[in-house]
């Protein structure tokens, strides 16, 4: 009698790569459209909000820019060249220490930081922007 024996082979595993770098360019693609939608390039007219009635304002100072660049501070034409001593001496008698930005909505967004800029170094320590209500 004789005894035969099969040889087995060994099973080798297997990792197919093909779907997982299929998944792997699918996430990538995924999150390259995503991100693009981050900060759209878009034209944007900001809205105009319904708000509470406002405290008096006759104590506050407020910073209005015309249609041209010309700016006020309560009213009062300053140049620009003044602006800063003139917001700096004005605070120094604020006690919130706050500036008020009215500024035509067709003056340049450059325009308005640069003002910013201005109020901060003039010792601003609260800046506000004013609005039309809707009503």
């Amino acid at each position: 009698m004789s005894l035969s024996f099969k040889r087995t082979r060994p099973q080798t595993i297997h990792l197919e790569l093909a779907p997982l770098i299929d998944v792997i360019f699918q996430l990538l693609i995924f999150f390259m459209i995503s991100s693009s939608f981050l900060y759209p390039s878009l034209n944007i007219t900001l809205p105009k909000v319904e708000a509470p009635d406002r405290a008096d304002h006759q104590q506050e100072l407020v910073l209005s820019v015309g249609k041209t660049g010309e700016c006020f501070i309560n009213g009062q034409a300053v140049q620009e060249t003044l602006l800063s001593s003139r917001l700096k001496a004005e605070l120094a008698q604020s006690p919130r220490k706050s500036v008020f930005f009215h500024a035509d909505n067709t003056v340049p967004y450059q325009k308005v930081l640069e003002l910013m800029s201005v109020a901060n170094q003039a010792g601003a320590q609260q800046l506000n922007f004013m609005y039309e209500d809707t009503d």
